[in-house]
């Protein structure tokens, strides 16, 4: 073969192999950038954000529910559940910059805004897409989260108090139930049972069962606790002082030795033994969740849910009660704070909180919900009586103060020497009032 032909050969080769390169880099392009258009843009990470609560067992999994929904209908969003997760567990995550949500009891809310870890509320329920509104809320429950006039905390169930009566033991007596607080006093004269030897076994109420529930009877009695105006506290209100001799009557009329002595014969709340189970009170001033103790420990019990008494000098404070909410709150350390509102507002919705509440036998928060019937025909017995009590006005809140905590146990303690006839309540809520008004700030 000529040197021509064999370079003539090798150049042909040489264009093949060329061609054949470009076929196979073209299909590779080709391939390449199909496979790219046939995927689309590429899909961005849902947003995860850690929701921290103090709610434990079925009430944990009650709210699992429907944060489990809100992932599905959010898949932009991912709320992640931190359950059990008490004051001081939030706390220290907060601290470690971890949670972007929170939920808490109302008076925690001044501690976290105190130390800066709480988001203000107000911005959000301005955006024109906000599907929640200030309007939407129990007014005196929305109260609670508001600090210095801005709202940090938003409620998610309430609990209010209510009277509940042993009515085997009133229709025994022949007395009707009563309505004002002369009349309660009355009923508990003639509730008191002594044994042969003079002994306690039986009284109508005690205030400090189940537990004390401080400015329960003082703010039902018209009473106050701060004057926003002046900024100052108010314990010495003479309304308040009223409430405080409502409670002091069992003492006082019984002797408070006596009454004392037969608090130690007691049994525990919620236990076979507890007084009002065994009959040994006539009457309670209890929550929302006492039904469900009496339906498994006193099933034979024939008990009636009223309004809490009310003062015969003020009847336009009939239906009047304490009304304490959980608290949401957004952390103002969050990444993601318009995420954590999106969340807030469908947790908060009024048909989540019928749902929630219907599920683990809750109060609810909102008015926008208070007679959807939802609420008092699930599994838990006395709801209807109880969130046809929320629609009173007359719903009274503990002022939220930074100082709340320590002005509640001051009360407290001093009620403790006026209980035992030490004090009158006119001392008692002066020591109080100069123990507390010098930490305001």
């Amino acid at each position: 073969m000529s040197r021509s032909l064999r370079s003539r050969k090798g150049v042909a080769h040489w264009i093949n192999a060329v061609r054949l390169g470009l076929g196979v880099a073209s299909l590779v392009s080709v391939l390449t950038l199909g496979a790219v258009n046939l995927a689309g843009p590429a899909v961005e990470a849902a947003t995860e954000l850690d929701f921290y609560h103090a709610w434990a067992g079925k009430d944990a999994q009650v709210l699992q529910a429907v944060v489990d929904n809100f992932n599905r209908s959010h898949p932009q969003i991912k709320i992640r559940l931190i359950p059990n997760a008490n004051l001081d567990k939030q706390l220290v995550a907060l601290a470690s910059g971890a949670i972007d949500i929170g939920y808490v009891g109302w008076n925690s809310v001044p501690s976290l805004v105190e130390k800066g870890a709480a988001l203000p509320l107000d911005s959000f329920f301005s955006q024109p897409s906000a599907k929640l509104h200030p309007a939407d809320f129990i007014p005196a429950a929305l109260e609670l989260g508001q600090i210095n006039g801005r709202q940090y905390g938003l409620p998610m169930t309430v609990d209010i108090k209510m009277m509940f009566y042993n009515m085997d033991i009133l229709d025994q007596l022949g007395l009707p139930i009563p309505e004002t607080a002369n009349q309660f006093e009355a009923m508990q004269k003639r509730a008191l049972l002594k044994d042969g030897q003079g002994k306690i076994t039986r009284l109508g109420f005690l205030p400090e069962y189940p537990w004390l529930s401080v400015g329960l009877w003082e703010l039902v009695f018209g009473g106050r606790y701060y004057d926003a105006a002046k900024k100052q506290v108010t314990p010495d209100d003479p309304r308040n002082i009223l409430g405080i001799r409502f409670m002091t009557f069992p003492y006082q009329t019984f002797g408070y030795e006596a009454v004392r002595a037969f608090q130690q014969s007691w049994g525990g709340y919620w236990t076979n033994t507890d007084p009002f189970v065994t009959e040994r009170l006539v009457s309670t001033a209890d929550g929302e969740w006492l039904p469900l103790m009496l339906r498994d420990l006193a099933s034979h019990m024939r008990y009636q849910i009223t309004p809490l008494p009310y003062p015969d000098d003020r009847p336009d404070l009939k239906y009047g009660s304490l009304i304490e909410p959980g608290m949401l709150f957004i952390a103002s350390g969050t990444k993601h704070a318009q995420e954590a509102w999106e969340f807030v507002q469908y947790l908060d919705s009024a048909e989540q909180t019928v749902q929630i509440c219907a599920a683990k036998g809750s109060l609810p928060h909102l008015r926008t919900v208070l007679d959807d019937a939802r609420l008092w025909t699930g599994t838990a017995p006395g709801m209807k009586e109880f969130v046809w009590y929320l629609h009173s006005p007359n719903m009274h809140t503990f002022p939220n103060l930074t100082i709340t905590s320590k002005y509640m146990s001051a009360i407290w303690t001093e009620l403790q020497a006026v209980f035992a006839g030490k004090q009158t309540p006119e001392a008692a809520m002066q020591k109080v009032k100069e123990q507390i008004q010098p930490l305001l700030r």
